[in-house]
């Protein structure tokens, strides 16, 4: 592997946001994170920050149901470098540079990776068990926007 080929945070970030629907279940998450304290504040209605709680939970339960990458609750609710790279993300898609991004990630993925044979043992050696746990490649439709 060159050192120029290890994955960033950002790497591991896009990895896991390929598919469609997840993608989808995270802009419903972002406005609901970004939205409900807003909407708490101006309604004066604090139940409404129940949004905001649930917005991590909702983005992890689209990783499970759309099988786009492995992503544990802790992860989703508290890494605290997530609310940014998912604005990022969607500024990304918005812009048509995030299918970029996807290719770049896959074929550092591709770099690091051992011969085809080898199994799920040697991508928990190099880090990137889950994040290329589906045959999509950068022809996935999210990878073209």
């Amino acid at each position: 592997m060159r050192a120029d080929a290890e994955l960033t945070p950002w790497d591991r970030f896009v990895l896991r946001h390929r598919r469609p629907g997840n993608l989808v279940v995270h802009f419903v998450s972002a406005i609901l994170f970004f939205g409900s304290p807003l909407a708490a504040l101006v309604f004066k209605q604090p139940w409404l920050l129940l949004g905001f709680f649930s917005s991590g939970l909702l983005g992890a339960a689209g990783h499970h149901v759309f099988a786009d990458g492995v992503v544990s609750v802790r992860e989703a609710t508290v890494a605290t470098e997530v609310p940014y790279f998912v604005l990022v993300m969607f500024y990304k898609i918005a812009r048509g540079t995030y299918a970029t991004d996807i290719e770049r990630a896959l074929s550092k993925v591709k770099l690091e990776e051992p011969a085809p044979s080898a199994s799920a043992t040697s991508s928990r050696a190099s880090g990137t068990k889950g994040l290329v746990d589906h045959p999509s490649s950068a022809t996935d439709s999210t990878a073209q926007r």
